[in-house]
């Protein structure tokens, strides 16, 4: 591979198969500096996660769960 001009810096082309393998189709990157070069990484999301948390921890908590099977929320609230 080389660096190729691309207006006021340089890039690089990746061929597609790569890209695919990497699985780093249509995703934003975040470019790292490494000992030996550098490290294209996809950017996560803020909220990548929590949905998994958050039935953990509802699975954790007897009075409370994300489906609201607490008395309060059978009660009260209109699902």
């Amino acid at each position: 591979m080389r660096l190729v001009q691309v207006g006021n810096s340089m890039g690089v082309r990746i061929p597609k198969a790569i890209i695919n393998q990497a699985g780093l189709e249509d995703c934003e990157l975040e470019m790292r500096v490494v000992d030996d070069g550098l490290l294209l990484v996809p950017v996560k999301s803020a909220r990548e996660g929590w949905h998994e948390v958050a039935l953990t921890a509802a699975k954790d908590d007897d009075a409370t769960t994300i489906e609201g099977s607490n008395e309060f929320d059978n009660e009260e609230w209109t699902w």
